[in-house]
């Protein structure tokens, strides 16, 4: 059998400190900071990254994990886009008609969400579907969409962080 328990005494003193521990994560990544890292740029939020294309096939850009999302954009911001990673300064954006044999399309064939060419006017144009709703101009005779990149072209990977 037990006495009576007694009164419980003050703290006592800090003990020594611990070793110190390993190196944390990263608990929050400054999106903008690791796109610029990756030699991206950023838009609307989403990392995006250009990169030739030499011939009718993904060129995945370097340190680049891409991916599809879905944001149905219209015409405005594939213009945007183009702007942003623009290099030639005399670049029109105006894509080829129907009559004038767009070899691009609105497709689903490949990982880049847009890859265009860079002339003054009667440029190509290949949309991911469904990151764009627009659809660019289908080729006459049969109305058809070609779904190919055009060798010299751009590509527009958007790239998770």
């Amino acid at each position: 059998m037990a006495g009576y328990q007694g009164l419980r005494g003050s703290q006592g003193l800090p003990g020594m400190k611990g070793p110190r521990g390993r190196k944390g994560g990263w608990l929050v990544i400054d999106a903008m900071k690791k796109c610029n890292e990756l030699g991206g740029k950023e838009y609307l939020g989403i990392c995006l990254k250009s990169q030739r294309l030499d011939s009718n096939a993904d060129t995945i850009p370097f340190k680049c994990t891409p991916y599809q999302p879905r944001l149905n954009w219209d015409s405005t911001y594939f213009k945007n886009i183009a702007k942003l990673f623009q290099t030639n300064t005399n670049w029109g954006s105006h894509v080829k008609s129907y009559w004038g044999g767009n070899q691009g399309g609105h497709c689903g064939n490949r990982q880049a969400i847009m890859a265009f060419t860079y002339r003054g006017s009667s440029n190509d144009l290949w949309l991911r579907s469904p990151t764009f709703s627009y659809v660019p101009p289908l080729t006459y005779p049969g109305w058809y969409t070609h779904c190919s990149f055009i060798p010299g072209s751009t590509g527009i990977y958007a790239c998770s962080i």
